[in-house]
């Protein structure tokens, strides 16, 4: 039950007592469902102050494993300096937004699948002034459309042809596809210095295509999903030239690796 308290205080928000009444009274059932409540946060050795929009308890859960020393992404050999981002599976805007804050000056990409999503990630960075755009699009193996099935929860639709269940019709949505190097080139990147991938077992479509984009990034970070097989992967990535930093296998497999764009 205290689970919510204890990681709100390893985290970096500190409009706390707000916080904890807006989870609290939600878990409880002494609010509307409905109402959403506005948090702001301070990372370590940061001036500035952020805010963040959380309109149900995943949001909250989310954004305080973002937001926190205990997130795994500090515990990587990050490089000192970045000037482009790339976000493949923004989500609403958080891991943007945290890239944000430890490149104030760099420039930063989101793109997302679900329209949604990508609307929030877009308030998201209005209210904190960041210079960060967002991408509706999905990331395939070629440019054309694809269909997701939606989901009630904001962080779990993928591609309809990574689901293990029958499709719904009336809840499959068509959506602008993009190989990576296309949406590169769409983008006016020559060169990525942080590569961020959570796309929900579409990493595969990005392992099938690498050699027309891995020249082009130094740093990425690689969520990989129950649809990609650990060691084909690693010896895909060796081979077009990334090297293995540092892995996390405690509750995904993630990969950050150094890219041939060295």
């Amino acid at each position: 039950m205290f689970a919510f308290v204890k990681t709100l205080n390893n985290s970096w928000i500190t409009s706390r007592s707000k916080a904890l009444w807006w989870y609290y009274t939600g878990r409880f059932h002494l609010r509307s469902s409905t109402q959403s409540v506005v948090v702001s946060l301070k990372p370590p050795g940061n001036s500035r102050e952020y805010f963040l929009d959380w309109q149900t308890p995943e949001d909250a859960r989310i954004s305080l494993n973002f937001f926190s020393n205990d997130n795994s992404w500090l515990k990587y050999p990050l490089p000192s300096e970045a000037k482009t981002i790339v976000d493949l599976g923004a989500n609403i805007g958080m891991s943007s937004l945290f890239w944000s804050m430890q490149y104030p000056d760099a420039r930063i990409e989101a793109v997302e699948m679900v329209a949604a999503n990508a609307e929030r990630c877009q308030k998201l960075f209005e209210k904190n002034q960041v210079n960060a755009r967002v991408t509706h699009a999905a990331v395939a193996a070629s440019d054309g459309v694809m269909q997701y099935q939606a989901n009630d929860s904001h962080t779990c639709n993928h591609l309809q042809v990574f689901d293990d269940i029958p499709a719904v019709a009336s809840r499959l949505v068509s959506v602008q596809t993009y190989s990576l190097a296309s949406l590169l080139k769409k983008l006016s990147l020559q060169q990525v210095d942080i590569l961020k991938v959570d796309i929900e077992g579409a990493e595969s479509f990005l392992l099938q295509t690498i050699e027309t984009w891995a020249a082009a990034v130094r740093w990425m970070l690689m969520e990989l999903h129950h649809n990609i097989k650990y060691e084909e992967a690693v010896a895909t990535l060796k081979k077009a030239g990334f090297t293995i930093v540092s892995e996390d296998h405690r509750n995904r497999t993630e990969l950050f690796c150094q890219g041939p764009a060295r």
